[in-house]
């Protein structure tokens, strides 16, 4: 697919996070948020941080200065204990098509390439095929383009490129979110992979929006379930390479 341009100037990245009480983050998942920042910082990026209090802290903490704190727009129709990243999705809907959102445990090691599609976005996710755990009240209609599937894309990275899409995908998902309070989630991730990840999927492959990936894009790197299931060895090693990249970056953009 052709690209757009290799660079726009004034590109914007977004992170959004909601930091709980008593939540840590570990010496790596720091070390990747702020090696995130710096790179975006070094390209010129402009920054935006959507957070509650806590990770407003965190990040004053670890000098991190955005351009731009914005807080959470929060919702009581909407069982955070189900839904934990709906707050990702309430800024994908208010954020203009043609910024980036990245979350904490994402990098840029390139700038990111734009192409002519209707949506960036990281990866295809496959989580098991087989449709479980989604407990629906009665009143609760699905809409024409929902298929009983996990499958959908690893939003880590993405980027809107078009206004319709971004529309129709958030409606959808705040919908479903909304008409699915106080839910039994024994695994703690169905429902939530559902509304963001699968939605998007099916409603790209049923109205024929274009995608991309970015991992065919530019050099992009997502922390993802590696933090859990990574050996402590492999760990140690990527810490001190973030630790050794950080310094390098930081001297060269002093």
């Amino acid at each position: 697919m052709k690209a757009v341009e290799t660079y726009r100037k004034n590109v914007v990245v977004n992170y959004t996070y909601f930091l709980g009480e008593g939540k840590v983050f570990s010496e790596l998942e720091t070390l990747i948020f702020k090696y995130s920042v710096v790179k975006n910082k070094e390209y010129g990026f402009t920054i935006n941080i959507h957070c509650n209090e806590n990770f407003k802290k965190f990040c004053e903490e670890l000098e991190i200065v955005p351009d731009n704190f914005y807080p959470l727009e929060e919702d009581p129709d909407i069982d955070f204990k189900t839904f934990w990243a709906y707050h990702k999705i309430k800024v994908y809907d208010k954020q203009p098509i043609g910024e980036w959102h990245l979350d904490v445990d994402a990098v840029f090691k390139e700038k990111p390439i734009f192409r002519d599609c209707d949506f960036q976005v990281g990866y295809l996710d496959n989580p098991p095929d087989v449709f479980f755990g989604i407990c629906i009240p009665p009143d609760y209609k699905f809409p024409e383009f929902a298929q009983p599937s996990f499958k959908g894309f690893n939003m880590s990275v993405l980027c809107f490129h078009s206004q319709e899409l971004k529309d129709r995908y958030c409606k959808e998902a705040i919908e479903f979110m909304r008409g699915n309070k106080n839910v039994i989630n024994d695994d703690g991730w169905q429902h939530m992979v559902y509304a963001e990840q699968a939605f998007i999927k099916q409603i790209c492959e049923y109205y024929n929006y274009s995608y991309n990936f970015i991992v065919d894009d530019t050099d992009y790197y997502h922390l993802g379930e590696f933090k859990k299931n990574q050996l402590e060895e492999e760990k140690n090693k990527t810490i001190n390479k973030l630790k050794e990249l950080l310094c390098l970056t930081i001297v060269q953009t002093q």
